[in-house]
C-alpha cells in the first residue's frame, strides 16, 4: 500500500489469445471489450458498498470509512491516470497464468481481477478490493510463464490473507515511537515471508516446475537494469557518413552492483537472500511430488507477450524522456525485429527528444547519473554524456535523416523529420557554414594525398638557407596532439569528426530551404523580441495591458475536452467525496457554456467514456499520456510519443486542440479579531463586514490549458483566481467567458 500510495502522489475481453502481434507495426497496448465496473462506478459508491459488506477486522464504521476512502481514491486515480489498461494481450495473458492458480477456487477467481499498469518500475501489488496490478516492466523482465505464476501466486496471497487490511489496523493501533520504523518493518517482511510461503503451495498445485521459484528472485534483484544484457560497441553508431571517434565510448567495463544480502533493516520487503532462503526451506519442506512445466500457456506465446511489454518500455521511456535508456532497448531489440518501423520511429523520436533537451541545457535528466552506470547499457549514457553540443546536433541530424531516407513515405517519420528541421531553424547555435562537404573519411585520404605531393615537391626544392622555426605555443601543441593515431602526418582534428558528419545532407536542396524558411521565421521572432526589449517601462505596460488576453484568443470553433477535474479541500485536505461529485457538475456546466458561447465541444468524460466503451477510454488515455509528456519539462517541446494514433483521433473529431481543466477551491475565511469586535459593537456594520470575509474566504483557481495534439504544443492556457464559492453557476459562467476568449481572434 506504501508503494500504491507513493506511486499515486506523481501522478496527475476481446484479445484473442492466440492473436498474432505485429512486432514491425507495433502499436502501443490499448483497453479492448466491455470495460469493467472498477473504471465506471464512482469512488464514492464503491466506498458505500465496502461499508455495507463490511470490515470489522478494521474497527468502528468511522476507521472503515477512513480506510476505504484512502485506499479506494487511490486506487481510482491510478485506474483512471492513463496508466492503466484492461482486456489487453498482457492483462488477458495475467489473467489466464492466474486461472492456472485458482483452477479449484472458482469463488476466489471471481473476485479477482488483473490490470496491467504501462510502466518500467518492475512490480506487481494487489489490493484490498481484488485488484490485482502487474506492470508492464515485470513482464519484460521474466524468463517464464513459471515465473509470472509465482509473482501472481504470491500477490493473490495478500490479499486472501488481508495483508492491506491488517497493515491498516497495525498502523492505527501502534503510537508512534522511535523505533515505530524497525517495528514496522520487521511485520511488513513476516508478511512477505507469509505471503511466498503460500505462494509455494498454491504454485505447486498449478502444476509449475519447482526450479523456477528461486531464479524469480534474481529477476527481481537485477530488474532496475534493462531487460537484457549485451554487448554494445562503438560500431553501432558508426555509418559510412558519420565517423565517430574512440574516446566517445570507456574502455573499462561498469560492474553491476546489485547485492542479494543488501541491509534490509529499514525496507518493508526482506533482502533477496532471505526470501531465497526461506523459499527454499518451504520447497524442501513439501512432501507432494511437483510437476515440471515453465510453460503451460505455451513458450512461444510467452517470448509474444514478453516482447510485447519489452516494446512497450521504449515507448515509456520515450514518454518519460528516458532517451538513453530507450536506445539501448532499441538497440536489443533490433536484433530479432531488424525491418522494424515501430523501433524505427522510436529511435529517430530519441534522438530528436536528444537534441531538444541539449538545447535546453537539460540533457542530464534524460541520461543515469555516472555513479549509477552498471552493465553494457552504461556504454550508452557515457557516450551520450561525451558529446557536446555541436556533436549531438550533428548525430541526432544524421539519424534522423537517415531514418527518413530509409522510410520516405512513413508518415510519423516524415513527421519527425519535419520537427527536427524546425528545431534546428530555430536553434541560434546551428549554422550550415560550420560543416565541411565531405566525410571525415575522404578528408583524411584527401589530406594523405595532399600531403604526399607536397612531400615530392619538397623534395625536388633546392632549399638555399634553413627554414625559420616558430616556437610552439602551448595551444598550438595540443592541437598538434588532436589528430588520429593511425595518420600521424594529418593535420585533419579528430575532435571535430562532426562537422563532416552531413556532407550529403549539405547538397540536398530540399533540407536547405526548409531550414532556411525557418531560420527567417526565427529571425522575424528575434527581431519583435529586440523590439520589444527597447520599449520604455511605460510602453511595455500599456502593451501588455493592451494584449492581456491576446495568447488565450486563438480563433478556434471546436475543442475536445478531457474530462476536468475538480479539487476542494477542507482542514483535512482534499474533501474526496465532494471533488468527486464537483467533477461531474463541472462538466456538465462546460457543455451548456460552451454551447451559449457558439463553441463546439466533444467532451471525452466519465458519461462518454460509458457510451463510448473502450475507444472513448483509449481516447482518453491517449490524450492524457500526451499531457504528461508535455508536462515534463517546461523548456522542451517534445514530438508525441502516440503521433499516429492522435492524428487518427485528429481526424475522427476534425479537430487537433484539446483542453483540459483543474479548478481549485478551498474555504479561509480570515476574520481579524479587532475589525470583528468593532462590528459586533457597532452592530450596523457587522452584516456587511462579515458577508465581505465570507466571500473573500471562497479562493477558486481555474486553469485551462489548450494543446495542439498534431505538434504537442501548449498554444494557449492561463490561471484565473476568483473570490467566490464553487458551484454550476459561477463555474458555468467563468467557462462560458473563457470559451468566448478562445473562440475570437487577437486584434
Amino acid at each position: 500500500m506504501n508503494y500504491l500510495l507513493s506511486l499515486l502522489s506523481l501522478l496527475f475481453v476481446g484479445f484473442s489469445i492466440n492473436a498474432q502481434t505485429d512486432f514491425n507495426e507495433y502499436k502501443t497496448l490499448q483497453s479492448e471489450g466491455r470495460i469493467p465496473a472498477d473504471f465506471t462506478v464512482e469512488t464514492y459508491a464503491k466506498i458505500e458498498e465496502g461499508l455495507e459488506e463490511g470490515r470489522n477486522e478494521i474497527g468502528s464504521q468511522y476507521e472503515q470509512r477512513k480506510f476505504l476512502e484512502q485506499t479506494g481514491y487511490a486506487i481510482d486515480e491510478l485506474l483512471h491516470s492513463g496508466l492503466v489498461v484492461f482486456g489487453d494481450p498482457l492483462s488477458n495473458y495475467v489473467t489466464k497464468v492466474a486461472n492456472k492458480l485458482l483452477k479449484n477456487d472458482r469463488k476466489l477467481k471471481e473476485k479477482l481481477r488483473f490490470y496491467t499498469l504501462k510502466t518500467n518500475n518492475t512490480n506487481a501489488f494487489s489490493t484490498d478490493q481484488g485488484i490485482i496490478f502487474v506492470t508492464s516492466g515485470l513482464v519484460s523482465q521474466l524468463t517464464s510463464e513459471a515465473q509470472l505464476a509465482f509473482i501472481l501466486a504470491h500477490e493473490i496471497s495478500h490479499y486472501t490473507e488481508k495483508h492491506v487490511v491488517e497493515t491498516f489496523t497495525w498502523k492505527k493501533n501502534k503510537k508512534f515511537r522511535d523505533d515505530w520504523i524497525g517495528q514496522m518493518s520487521i511485520y511488513s517482511k513476516e508478511k512477505e515471508f507469509d505471503a511466498d510461503r503460500i505462494a509455494v503451495d498454491m504454485y505447486r498445485k498449478a502444476g509449475y516446475s519447482k526450479e523456477e521459484i528461486v531464479p524469480t528472485f534474481d529477476v527481481l534483484l537485477y530488474s532496475y537494469l534493462p531487460f537484457d544484457e549485451v554487448d554494445i560497441s562503438l560500431d553501432y553508431f558508426s555509418t559510412d557518413l558519420m565517423y565517430l571517434h574512440p574516446m566517445l565510448f570507456p574502455k573499462k567495463e561498469y560492474e553491476i552492483k546489485a547485492n542479494e544480502e543488501e541491509d534490509d533493516s529499514k525496507s518493508s520487503h526482506p533482502n533477496i537472500k532471505k526470501r531465497k532462503t526461506a523459499a527454499q526451506e518451504t520447497i524442501d519442506g513439501v512432501k507432494g511430488a511437483w510437476e515440471t512445466n515453465k510453460f503451460q500457456l505455451g513458450k512461444d506465446r510467452f517470448y509474444e507477450i514478453r516482447n510485447i511489454a519489452r516494446f512497450e518500455s521504449i515507448r515509456t521511456d520515450i514518454m518519460n524522456a528516458q532517451y538513453g535508456n530507450a536506445i539501448y532497448s532499441i538497440y536489443l531489440l533490433e536484433k530479432d525485429f531488424p525491418e522494424s518501423i515501430y523501433l524505427k520511429r522510436m529511435k529517430a523520436q530519441a534522438w530528436l527528444g536528444l537534441y531538444q533537451f541539449e538545447k535546453a541545457g537539460k540533457i542530464s535528466s534524460t541520461l543515469k547519473n555516472k555513479s549509477d552506470y552498471e552493465g553494457q547499457s552504461a556504454k550508452v549514457h557515457y557516450m551520450l554524456r561525451k558529446l557536446n553540443r555541436s556533436s549531438l546536433t550533428t548525430i541526432a541530424l544524421r539519424n534522423v535523416y537517415d531514418i527518413k531516407q530509409e522510410n520516405p513515405d512513413d508518415e510519423e517519420v516524415a513527421a519527425i523529420y519535419d520537427f527536427m528541421v524546425k528545431e534546428l531553424g530555430f536553434d541560434k547555435k546551428f549554422n550550415l557554414d560550420d560543416y565541411y562537404p565531405m566525410t571525415f573519411i575522404a578528408a583524411i585520404d584527401s589530406n594523405r594525398v595532399r600531403l604526399e605531393k607536397k612531400k615530392i615537391m619538397d623534395t625536388n626544392t633546392i632549399v638555399t638557407e634553413k627554414p625559420v622555426v616558430e616556437k610552439k605555443s602551448k595551444y598550438d601543441r595540443i592541437k598538434t596532439k588532436k589528430i588520429i593515431a593511425a595518420d600521424p602526418v594529418s593535420t585533419i582534428d579528430s575532435l571535430r569528426y562532426y562537422n563532416y558528419g552531413i556532407s550529403d545532407i549539405l547538397l540536398d536542396e530540399s533540407f536547405t530551404s526548409d531550414l532556411k524558411t525557418h531560420q527567417e521565421k526565427f529571425a522575424i521572432k528575434e527581431e519583435l523580441k529586440e523590439e520589444y526589449k527597447q520599449l520604455s517601462l511605460r510602453e511595455k505596460q500599456q502593451l501588455q495591458k493592451e494584449q492581456k488576453y491576446d495568447h488565450l484568443k486563438i480563433g478556434i470553433q471546436e475543442v475536445i475536452s478531457v474530462e476536468p477535474r475538480v479539487f476542494t479541500y477542507s482542514r483535512k485536505g482534499v474533501d474526496n467525496v465532494k471533488s468527486e461529485q464537483l467533477e461531474l457538475r463541472f462538466s456538465e456546466s462546460m457543455r451548456e457554456s460552451a454551447e451559449l458561447a457558439g463553441m463546439e465541444l466533444f467532451n471525452i468524460d466519465s458519461r462518454s467514456i460509458q457510451q463510448n466503451g473502450a475507444t472513448g477510454f483509449n481516447e482518453r488515455t491517449a490524450l492524457i499520456s500526451c499531457l504528461r509528456q508535455v508536462g515534463n519539462e517546461s523548456k522542451v517541446n517534445p514530438f508525441p510519443v502516440d503521433f499516429l494514433y492522435l492524428k487518427n483521433l485528429q481526424n475522427n473529431f476534425g479537430t487537433k486542440n484539446v483542453m483540459f481543466s483543474i479548478v481549485e477551491h478551498s474555504y479561509q475565511p480570515d476574520f481579524d479579531l479587532l475589525p470583528l469586535l468593532g462590528a459586533i459593537y457597532f452592530f450596523p456594520l457587522a452584516p456587511f463586514y462579515i458577508s465581505s470575509k465570507v466571500m473573500k474566504g471562497n479562493q477558486t483557481n481555474l486553469t485551462i490549458i489548450v494543446l495542439d495534439i498534431n505538434t504537442g504544443q501548449v498554444i494557449s492556457g492561463e490561471t484565473y483566481y476568483y473570490n467566490e464559492g464553487i458551484n454550476r453557476h459561477n463555474l458555468g459562467a467563468r467557462m462560458y467567458n473563457i470559451f468566448q476568449y478562445l473562440s475570437s481572434t487577437p486584434q
